[in-house]
C-alpha cells in the first residue's frame, strides 16, 4: 500500500459497492408492485421477466423471484406479502460480478409503508475488492485468502523500488470496514526489511472505509466473511421503506 497521504476518492466512485444491496431492494419493490398490478393472476415467471427488464443501465444478469407465504390471493387481499425472495447468481454491476439474495418478510403492496423485515447476502469476488481499493488510491493487486486479504504493490525506499505484499485481516463493525495489517514481506528488491519496518512504510494505519454511508440508513451490515477468492457480506433491516427517496437516505459509522 502506498505510503503517505492517500487521495480521497469521491463518494460517487464508491457507489458501486452499495449498488448490489440497493439494487436488490429496488428490484424487490418492483416485484411487489407487480403483484399489486396483476393481482390474483400473478405468476412468478412474469414477475421475473418484468424485474429483469427493470435492471438499470450498466447492470446485467438473471433474477429469480419467489413469492412464498402460502396462497397469494389472501396475501393480496390483505395488502401484504408474507415472503418475497430474490436471487441472482450472475449479476454484473458496472463490469463487476456479484451474487446476491434478498428476502422480504411482511412486504406491503403500498410502497410507502415499511417492510417488516429484510435480510440478504452479497458475494463479491477479488475483482470487486480490487476495484474498491483502487478507488481509495491503492493500485496494486488483491488476493482473498482464508480470513485474510493480501495486497501486493510497489513502493520506493531511498529511490529504489521494492515489490511487497501485505497481509491484512478484515473486520466489519459499526458499518465500517477495517483492513488491519498483520504481516508484510518484500518479494523483490535490494533491501531486507523486517515486517514491522515495512508496515510502517506502506501501511502505518491500515485502511478504514465507512460502508454504512453507502447503503440505506435502515439497513445494517451484519457480518463479513472472507475465504479463498470471495468475500460475503450479510445485511438486514427492520421497517425498510422501498421508495426511491427512502433508499437514498444513507447511514453513518459508529
Amino acid at each position: 500500500m502506498p505510503a503517505g497521504e492517500q487521495p480521497r476518492a469521491p463518494r460517487r466512485r464508491l457507489a458501486w459497492l452499495a449498488v448490489p444491496i440497493v439494487l436488490l431492494l429496488v428490484l424487490a419493490a418492483v416485484a411487489v408492485l407487480l403483484v399489486e398490478t396483476v393481482g390474483r393472476g400473478v405468476a412468478e415467471d412474469y414477475v421475473e421477466q418484468r424485474v429483469e427488464e427493470s435492471l438499470p443501465d450498466g447492470v446485467t444478469g438473471d433474477v429469480a423471484v419467489r413469492l412464498g407465504g402460502g396462497l397469494l390471493l389472501p396475501q393480496y387481499l390483505g395488502g401484504r406479502m408474507r415472503d418475497v425472495r430474490l436471487t441472482s447468481e450472475d449479476l454484473v454491476v458496472g463490469g463487476i460480478p456479484v451474487r446476491g439474495t434478498l428476502r422480504l418478510e411482511g412486504a406491503p403492496l403500498d410502497p410507502t409503508r415499511p417492510v417488516d423485515r429484510a435480510t440478504g447476502t452479497v458475494v463479491l469476488r477479488e475483482r470487486a475488492v480490487d476495484a474498491l481499493l483502487e478507488q481509495q488510491g491503492y493500485l496494486g493487486d488483491t488476493r482473498l485468502g482464508d480470513g485474510v486479504v493480501e495486497y501486493s504493490d510497489t513502493t520506493s525506499v531511498l529511490g529504489v523500488d521494492l515489490d511487497y505484499t501485505v497481509t491484512a485481516r478484515p473486520s466489519l463493525a459499526g458499518g465500517r470496514l477495517d483492513l488491519v495489517p498483520q504481516s508484510a514481506r518484500v518479494s523483490k528488491g535490494p533491501f531486507d526489511l523486517d515486517a514491522r519496518r515495512l508496515l510502517d512504510l506502506v501501511a502505518p494505519d491500515g485502511i478504514s472505509i465507512c460502508l454504512a454511508a453507502l447503503v440505506p440508513d435502515t439497513v445494517t451490515l451484519d457480518s463479513l466473511e472472507v475465504r479463498e477468492g470471495i468475500a460475503t457480506v450479510d445485511f438486514s433491516g427492520d421497517d425498510v421503506v422501498l421508495t426511491q427517496e427512502a433508499l437514498a437516505r444513507t447511514g453513518s459509522c459508529a
